[in-house]
């Protein structure tokens, strides 16, 4: 009674890594849209479609920071 949940959620930076970092995971380009604690992370295309559910941070390679939007480069 009156006591504090613990927050289950993963540290801003897990292994270097950040949510909605950009990450090559086996050469397609990618964000990191869900973290764990272990080391895994959930990565997503630019598109939305999921890539990987659980991808170690050793097969990712950091590519950049996320600015403040995420964009679709698409060439007509």
């Amino acid at each position: 009674k009156g006591g504090r949940w613990k927050r289950n959620q993963a540290k801003y930076f897990v292994k270097g890594f950040a949510l909605f970092d950009k990450v090559r995971y086996n050469g397609v380009l990618c964000f990191i849209t869900g973290r764990r604690t272990t080391g895994y992370f959930a990565l997503k295309s630019i598109m939305g479609n999921k890539v990987h559910d659980s991808a170690s941070y050793k097969k990712i390679e950091y590519v950049g920071k996320s600015g403040g939007y995420i964009y679709d480069y698409i060439v007509h």
